[in-house]
């Protein structure tokens, strides 16, 4: 099973767009991370925490979740990082089919992970927005008012345990 996100992340000045791809294989389980340098354990840990402390089982398979293109990476600060938690975590929901999309490839979202289970996303300013409709992606999204399609959230985290928007 392959699938693949695209994920934002916020800079200082910019924002970047980034695409994540994964699958699954039946080799040793685990969880790998591909192309976050030092970011790698940090993010892994805390997606194991989450589905632990929510009780959803992982199946033993290997997980790799890869980086397209680790270069848009540099010089970037674990603030901006941050954001890329969310797109993670939901192709690796994903990969374990925990959530009821049948793919998200077209899909386009930034946000991070408390260990409370409080997920920040970021919303999209006006030159996002002109990227998505352009690109024809489907932004991932709080609920509310738009005018481009886009999948709300919760909606797609609605089977997952003590899981909060913010």
């Amino acid at each position: 099973m392959e699938h693949s996100i695209k994920a934002i992340i916020k800079g200082k000045t910019s924002y970047h767009v980034v695409t994540f791809f994964g699958y699954t294989s039946k080799g040793l389980p685990g969880i790998e991370l591909v192309g976050l340098g030092k970011y790698s354990k940090q993010i892994k840990e805390k997606l194991v925490y989450l589905c632990r402390s929510r009780s959803i089982p992982m199946p033993l398979q290997r997980f790799m979740i890869c980086l397209d293109n680790h270069a848009c990476l540099d010089g970037l600060d674990t603030n901006e990082i941050q954001w890329i938690e969310l797109p993670i975590f939901l192709l690796f929901l994903q990969l374990m089919k925990k959530i009821s999309i049948r793919s998200l490839e077209n899909c386009l979202c930034g946000g991070y992970l408390h260990i409370s289970g409080d997920i920040y996303h970021l919303p999209l300013n006006a030159k996002l927005e002109d990227y998505v409709v352009d690109k024809k992606l489907v932004p991932l999204l709080n609920e509310g008012e738009r005018k481009y399609p886009y999948l709300p959230l919760e909606k797609i985290l609605e089977n997952i345990p003590a899981i909060r928007i913010c």
